[in-house]
């Protein structure tokens, strides 16, 4: 068997990006209360693209001391830290991440932030 090379969790520090969450744009989708079991204080969603089989593509706000439990997704998942800090752990390591922060969390990787 041959072992993957891809990274588990990936972080790219500081690297520009352009943000409208602050912003509201006319026509926006609409933002909605997250209430599932995985979350642990407020959270928001909003959706930036329709429905797609391949992949999601939404805002996620966590107020402070909001966070989600141990999960895995079944495609990767990258995180653009737009705002505060946080924190994101997989079974191996837990880092700090900041507003500018990406990170990169492969599929089925065990994890939480």
């Amino acid at each position: 068997m041959r072992r993957s090379t891809r990274p588990r969790l990936a972080f790219a520090r500081s690297l520009p990006y352009t943000t409208c969450s602050r912003r509201p744009r006319t026509g926006s989708p609409p933002v909605s209360r997250l209430r599932a079991t995985i979350f642990v204080g407020d959270v928001t969603r909003q959706s930036l693209l329709g429905d797609s089989k391949d992949y999601q593509l939404a805002m996620v706000n966590f107020a402070i001391g909001a966070r989600n439990k141990w999960h895995t997704h079944s495609g990767d998942q990258v995180l653009f830290v737009t705002y505060g800090s946080g924190y994101i752990a997989d079974e191996k390591q837990q880092a700090e991440i900041h507003a500018g922060d990406i990170v990169h969390v492969v599929a089925n990787e065990k994890h939480w932030h």
